[in-house]
């Protein structure tokens, strides 16, 4: 009888062409003797790219897919899918106003931007080949320092962030507000898990700017501080859709008048969940 060789079966999955399955192709590493063993092989070695795929293909929809860059995007529903979870996402931020000053004990400092609306673990119900679009809005600019006989400048509101199923809207995030001047209370936010800006503070308080507001996620920007450090006398900027920080008005005792920061731009992070 002869004697068997030893062999194995080796497996490669090529990539597929648009609307076509992938191939497999099984290449033995010796000679068979035996076509009854080869068989063997080669379906324990298909078998194993299979689970590979399966495998591969399972990671994938488990990986949280991050958006948190200004921009539109379009996203394919993979087959198997059912729901997009949307972990967390937030609208922008609204930017701080810039500082001004007066000619005697008073500063006027800005006050902080307002967050953008924020919202955790949200269901959109999907199915395979649909186009989700997800749009993510752009912090809100902090005002330009005033003078000591002008304002600062007013922040920008901070943009939406939206996503949308084959055109239609499924989640709307509102971005947060700026506010316009010194001494008022600080910018609204884009909804209800989201806070407003910090009003800012007077000459008994150093003269800062006030603070963004936070939401769900994200960090206001701090407001602009009478410190040494020049890059702290801006209003800084906001994170995840904070509002941006207001900047500080000392014309009198150090002629600090700085600008307010942005808010911080929106985000938004899902992952893909199979049918059960």
């Amino acid at each position: 009888m002869a004697t068997r060789s030893r062999f194995t079966a080796i497996a490669e999955q090529t990539d597929a062409s648009e609307g076509e399955e992938p191939l497999v192709y099984v290449t033995l590493d010796k000679v068979v003797l035996s076509a009854a063993d080869a068989g063997v092989e080669i379906g324990k070695a298909v078998a194993m790219v299979t689970v590979k795929a399966i495998g591969d293909a399972l990671a994938s929809l488990l990986t949280p897919q991050i958006f948190n860059k200004p921009g539109t995007y379009e996203v394919v529903v993979p087959d198997g899918v059912n729901t997009m979870r949307v972990k967390k996402a937030a609208a922008a931020g609204g930017g701080g106003a810039g500082g001004a000053g007066e000619a005697n004990v008073r500063g006027l400092p800005g006050p902080g931007g307002g967050a953008g609306d924020s919202i955790l673990n949200f269901e959109i119900p999907v199915k395979p080949g649909d186009v989700v679009t997800i749009v993510i809005g752009t912090g809100g600019l902090g005002g330009k320092a005033g003078s000591v006989t002008s304002p600062g400048g007013p922040g920008t509101n901070g943009g939406n962030t939206v996503v949308s199923v084959n055109g239609v809207v499924a989640l709307t995030l509102n971005g947060g507000k700026a506010t316009s001047g010194p001494y008022m209370q600080g910018g609204y936010p884009g909804g209800p898990n989201a806070q407003a800006g910090s009003p800012s503070c007077n000459w008994l308080n150093n003269y800062r700017g006030g603070d963004g507001g936070d939401n769900l996620i994200g960090i206001g920007g701090n407001g602009g501080m009478e410190v040494a450090d020049a890059a702290l006398r801006n209003g800084s900027k906001g994170k995840n859709g904070g509002g941006g920080g207001g900047g500080i008005g000392n014309a009198v005792h150090s002629g600090n008048i700085t600008n307010g920061g942005d808010g911080g731009d929106g985000y938004l992070e899902f992952v893909w969940e199979a049918a059960a």
